[in-house]
């Protein structure tokens, strides 16, 4: 059984025009990475890079990165599941994160501004959810928006979800809507706790 909370995160990050670019992101439980023997438990998609940034500053590269709070929020909130349907995390099991655009930033307005001004110029990582291994689940997460330019971009990853007949949470829920999980959290947690349900269920209906 992984040890909460010791998970580690790496992933991809470029430079250009001046933005950081974050692909390939991936946490795992293990102290190392081994695709060969890691569980892959679920693929999160959500809007854009947040606050997690390389160790030592490396671009162009794979490299360790800090988890950032969404990251740490993930993982928690995936333990947590594991807890409730009475089961142990793989001893070596892992998580990967896509975004629809891939420009690092903490400020969702700043990104959304960038993703109206340069629409596709952001969009760099194609989608490939058994990439390290078919998942358990994929979690929607990447907020509810109205531009035309990021609507039509959920519904191409929305379809791309839909052909892999994987399970999904995040969505089927009104109060969840594919929210975000910083949004999830507010309100003492109950959009959270509706989550973490429907992740419980998948976990339970596998041996």
């Amino acid at each position: 059984m992984a040890a909460k909370g010791n998970w580690h995160a790496q992933a991809m990050f470029s430079g250009g025009g001046g933005k950081v670019f974050r692909t390939q992101t991936l946490l795992y439980s293990a102290p190392t990475f081994n695709p060969s023997t890691s569980k892959h438990i679920c693929a999160v998609v959500m809007f854009n890079p947040g606050s997690a940034s390389p160790n030592g500053g490396q671009l162009n590269r794979l490299v360790c990165c800090n988890l950032d709070p969404t990251m740490h929020r993930i993982t928690s909130w995936i333990e947590e599941a594991y807890g409730r349907a009475e089961k142990d995390i793989p001893a070596e099991s892992h998580i990967t994160i896509f975004n629809l655009y891939n420009h690092v930033s903490p400020n969702l307005q700043a990104a959304l501004a960038d993703v109206l001004s340069e629409g596709s110029k952001l969009s760099r990582e194609p989608i490939d959810f058994k990439d390290l291994g078919q998942p358990l689940f994929v979690w929607q997460a990447w907020g509810v928006r109205s531009e035309r330019v990021v609507v039509e971009k959920i519904a191409e990853s929305e379809a791309k979800i839909r052909s892999s007949g994987l399970p999904v949470v995040g969505n089927g829920d009104r109060l969840l809507r594919s929210y975000h999980p910083s949004y999830l959290n507010r309100n003492n947690g109950g959009r959270k706790n509706l989550l973490i349900d429907q992740i419980e269920r998948i976990l339970s209906s596998r041996a």
